[in-house]
């Protein structure tokens, strides 16, 4: 199976790091980066092939993981955000705005943040299959028109 590459976005490095280190104990998840500021974050992000990037919401930055999560929205970038936050108003910013998950700080059991990480990649999973599936569909349907055109020549 592979792994579920995860980047921890979070000014408070006590945090990433203690999630860091609950994260990496798990075969399906590889943790393969963290950023304490915005800038570290954005760069990241451009490196680094990402999965899922938890986030705090609101920064004392230049960005917000607000700002990041709309620019990322916009270039159609293929990363899940899974949003974590303290201030409970937060959610009503995020109504324009494309993420996967939301988790209220503070956080005392980590496994939250596993679950919703596993809960997002299973959902991703469900669409692709579905999607493939109807891919086979038009590409059977494909084959069945163009064989008619053939033999109606």
């Amino acid at each position: 199976m592979e792994k579920v590459k995860v980047l921890i976005a979070d000014d408070n490095v006590p945090f990433c790091e203690v999630l860091k280190k609950y994260l990496s104990q798990f075969d399906d998840i590889e943790v393969v980066g963290i950023a304490n500021s915005d800038e570290e974050e954005i760069l990241l992000i451009q490196k680094l092939d990402i999965d899922i990037i938890i986030t705090d919401l609101m920064r004392n930055h230049k960005y917000s993981g607000l700002d990041i999560i709309k620019d990322c929205n916009q270039l159609h970038k293929k990363i899940d955000f899974i949003i974590i936050s303290a201030a409970y108003e937060d959610i009503n910013l995020l109504k324009d705005v494309k993420y996967a998950g939301y988790i209220r700080k503070p956080i005392f059991d980590y496994s939250i943040i596993l679950n919703e990480i596993r809960r997002v990649v299973r959902e991703n999973r469900q669409v692709t299959i579905s999607e493939e599936k109807h891919f086979k569909k038009i590409n059977i349907l494909d084959k069945i028109i163009n064989f008619l055109r053939i033999t109606r020549v």
